[in-house]
């Protein structure tokens, strides 16, 4: 009896190691977001993370990707992982918004393991439009740029001067003087956006020219047509006369050789700056 329990033990010994090392178990890793650059690249770098929890070394592995329709498809290494064939490798390229990458794994007994992990992309497909606004001092305006990401998605405006909500996607402005707001945007993911300069410029059209200025040196008499006249020579500089809308819009340009009369206009309130050598020497505003 005691020879049999001493058989039986001895069968077990030989045999459970064989059972632990027949058993394969991987993990493909933790999902993880990728933020791609302007050129598609992923920046900061993504590594998968994954490991071998069991089975009979050497290892044969083997990454591909469930896309589509979810059916794996083969990657070579030069798709969007930067080699199928090692534990962790890194994340070359953008695959699908929500990609998933599949792990195979084969021990030296034949024996096979798979796993899966997600990566997660944050995307700005979007060129952000030309944003500039020209206002009248005292004026305001309203910000706003396009550009796409995974909603929602978060503002921050700089700087924070005459601004009514710096995080706010299309905040009011009122700046005394002409500036550039810029803005970082970042999606759901923690992605920021990958275009530079994206903001606004708001460019403030002088109109405030002294009084006495303005009576000294021009008549301007509004009618059924607007005259201006000179009240010195005009040969000694160039003269010109700029007609704004109250957006800042450039509407006329003409120069101004003498006594001048124009059309009125009518598009609402308009103002009319007479510029010498590029310096506002006198500015109306007309309705």
């Amino acid at each position: 009896m005691k020879k049999t329990k001493l058989l039986l033990l001895s069968f077990f010994c030989l045999i459970f190691p064989s059972i632990i090392h027949s058993q394969c178990f991987v993990d493909a890793g933790p999902d993880q977001i990728a933020c791609p650059n302007i050129a598609g690249m992923i920046s900061p770098p993504v590594t998968l993370n994954a490991s071998i929890l069991g089975g009979t070394p050497p290892y044969t592995i083997e990454w591909d990707t469930l896309i589509g329709v979810g059916l794996p498809i083969p990657l070579n290494i030069n798709s969007f992982l930067s080699n199928v064939n090692i534990l962790n490798p890194t994340v070359t390229q953008k695959a699908a918004d929500d990609n998933l990458f599949r792990l195979k794994v084969t021990d030296s007994l034949g024996n096979v393991c798979y796993d899966t992990m997600k990566v997660s992309f944050g995307s700005f497909g979007i060129i952000p439009n030309n944003c500039v606004k020209n206002i009248v001092f005292g004026d305001s305006t309203q910000l706003g740029t396009t550009i796409g990401g995974r909603a929602p998605l978060t503002y921050a405006w700089c700087p924070k001067y005459n601004i009514s909500d710096s995080t706010s996607s299309q905040p009011l402005v009122w700046p005394s003087t002409s500036t550039y707001y810029n803005v970082i945007v970042k999606d759901s993911l923690g992605c920021e956006s990958y275009f530079t300069n994206v903001g606004c410029s708001v460019n403030i059209v002088p109109v405030g020219i002294n009084s006495a200025i303005a009576e000294d040196h021009f008549d301007f008499n509004v009618g059924s047509k607007i005259t201006i006249t000179p009240k010195f020579p005009l040969s000694k500089s160039d003269y010109s006369l700029r007609i704004f809308d109250v957006t800042g819009k450039l509407l006329n340009e003409l120069p101004i050789e003498g006594q001048t009369t124009l059309d009125k206009l009518n598009k609402g309130l308009l103002i009319y700056a007479i510029y010498e050598d590029e310096q506002l020497v006198f500015s109306r505003k007309v309705r």
